[in-house]
């Protein structure tokens, strides 16, 4: 089902999370926990674009008494930008979480709730399944662009494809200073490292699509006109525009440099939290990804990726967006490396996006692309659709190091709600 108690899998974020710290953190986890845990003892203002996504889904929310106890008003109705939330019995989750440790969640009270819940209303969440669920370190994919090292996560993220897409690009041309050329190439290198998106199965097709070899026979293609995509064939996580992903990117004074990527699928994910909890699943089996087997990890669209230099850290980011993740960091990739910009100015540069029998292109004010652009890409054979819709192009958020090489700029993509701050 594409939603409610059956597209729901072990959530897997509380025993990641507490892995990474463990083993890279220097805080403690209550340390760690306790600013989350004070929003939502507290509560918080409730974000415009947050107050939006919950609003489109407010009748599947209310499909469900946890979702429509935690995430609608009293009367049903959702609620407003600016509405102070308080969220009491999360705050609770947190901080036992934060006391015991994970296994609360996966072999204690907080597992017995979720299990209670989940198979009175038809899920397939087991306390053995729970109790036996491991947090496993990802195989690391790397590839290189014009001189600049590729660090990504292979499955269940999409590194490898974005990889492979950077990888198409610089086959393709080493000029991309024209806007017009870079919209055109940037398409043609992420349609064709889409295409490999049913490939990602083991750690040889991860080794062979991010090598150079492959990168240029599929540049090699596209010159030839050989590449498309069976669209009709996609699951809906293929070619869903938004999502509800977050990413987070950190780096602290040593230079050590954090990129996470959450999602829960499409919007509020599974749309159920259960009663007395406070958080809603990720929608992790079901429709939405397509066929999901008993001991997959869900996979998406996810990338967070390092860009290094002489083997030290230069940028890093990732983004929310569902499948236009990978093309929009590769674009913002580009617009650095090929065109010379800031990241700040990198970021706020128009996007592109390969879409069935055409090409989506951003429009963003002034630096947008123009009618005369949409023309030009007409004239290349695609049916061209511009789109202002704000977040429709992914939304990134990134640190890169400054022009002096000394400090670090952070930037949150203009397009979407999201901050940059310096450390204190």
């Amino acid at each position: 089902k594409r939603y409610g108690y059956p597209s729901i899998g072990i959530p897997g974020v509380v025993k990641g999370l507490t892995k990474a710290l463990t083993e890279f953190g220097t805080q403690s986890r209550q340390n760690v926990m306790y600013p989350a845990i004070q929003l939502a003892d507290k509560g918080h203002a409730l974000i415009t674009g947050e107050a939006i996504r919950q609003s489109r889904v407010n009748e599947q929310l209310q499909e469900f008494e946890g979702s429509r106890q935690h995430f609608l008003n009293p009367d049903n109705t959702s609620r407003v930008p600016g509405q102070w939330v308080v969220q009491k019995e999360l705050a609770a989750v947190l901080q036992s979480i934060a006391d015991e440790g994970p296994n609360v969640f996966y072999t204690g009270w907080i597992a017995e709730k979720m299990v209670a819940d989940n198979q009175e209303k038809g899920g397939v969440l087991s306390m053995k399944a729970l109790a036996e669920y491991k947090a496993m370190d990802s195989h690391i994919v790397k590839g290189s662009y014009r001189g600049y090292d590729l660090i990504g996560l292979w499955m269940p993220s999409f590194g490898a494809i974005t990889i492979e897409a950077l990888q198409v690009l610089e086959a393709l041309s080493d000029d991309l200073s024209d806007n017009q050329e870079w919209g055109e190439n940037i398409y043609h290198a992420i349609e064709a490292a889409y295409l490999d998106r049913y490939e990602q199965k083991t750690l040889d097709d991860a080794k062979r699509l991010t090598s150079k070899e492959w990168a240029e026979k599929r540049a090699a293609e596209i010159h030839n006109e050989q590449t498309f995509i069976n669209w009709k064939s996609l699951p809906e996580s293929f070619t869903e525009p938004m999502g509800h992903t977050t990413h987070l990117t950190v780096v602290d004074k040593n230079g050590m440099i954090v990129v996470l990527t959450q999602t829960v699928g499409t919007t509020m994910g599974s749309k159920v939290a259960t009663p007395g909890l406070g958080f809603v699943y990720a929608q992790t089996l079901g429709g939405y990804l397509g066929e999901v087997k008993a001991g997959q990890r869900a996979a998406s669209h996810i990338s967070p990726i390092i860009v290094s230099k002489d083997g030290k850290p230069f940028l890093g980011l990732g983004a929310a967006g569902g499948s236009r993740i990978p093309s929009s960091i590769v674009a913002a990739i580009s617009r650095i490396v090929d065109q010379g910009y800031g990241l700040e100015k990198a970021m706020a540069m128009p996007r592109v996006q390969p879409i069935e029998n055409g090409l989506d292109i951003e429009f963003t004010g002034s630096d947008g692309f123009t009618l005369a652009d949409s023309i030009y890409f007409s004239s290349m054979g695609h049916e061209v659709t511009v789109l202002r819709q704000q977040g429709r192009f992914g939304r990134i958020h990134a640190v890169m190091k400054d022009s002096v090489g000394t400090g670090w700029i952070g930037v949150a993509d203009p397009d979407w709600e999201g901050s940059a701050a310096a450390p204190k």
